[in-house]
C-alpha cells in the first residue's frame, strides 16, 4: 500500500471512530443505572479525548519520519479505540 493509500485509510478510519463517538450521547443518557450512565459518560469522555489525540496524530502522519511505523501504530489504536466503544456501549 503506498502513503497516499495508507493515509486515505487512516482518516476513513478516523472519521469512522468520530461517528461511532458522536452516536454515543444517546446510549449514555438512556442507560438504565445511574452506576452504567456514570460509568458510560467516563468513558465517553475518555474516547473524545483519544479521539482528538489521534485525530491530530492522523493530521501530522504525512509529515512522519518513519511514516510506514507511525501509520501500523495509529491503524492499531484506531481499531482498538472502535473496540473500545463497541465493548463499553453494545455488549
Amino acid at each position: 500500500m503506498d502513503n497516499i493509500s495508507t493515509i486515505d485509510t487512516l482518516r476513513e478510519q478516523e472519521v469512522d471512530l468520530s461517528n461511532q463517538i458522536s452516536g454515543l450521547e444517546a446510549t449514555v443518557a438512556s442507560s438504565s443505572t445511574p452506576g452504567i450512565r456514570e460509568f458510560r459518560l467516563t468513558r465517553l469522555r475518555q474516547l473524545q479525548e483519544l479521539h482528538q489525540e489521534l485525530s491530530e496524530r492522523v493530521r501530522r502522519i504525512e509529515f512522519s519520519s518513519m511514516p510506514d511505523t507511525d501509520a501500523y501504530q495509529l491503524g492499531t489504536a484506531l481499531r482498538e479505540a472502535s473496540m473500545v466503544v463497541q465493548s463499553t456501549f453494545r455488549a
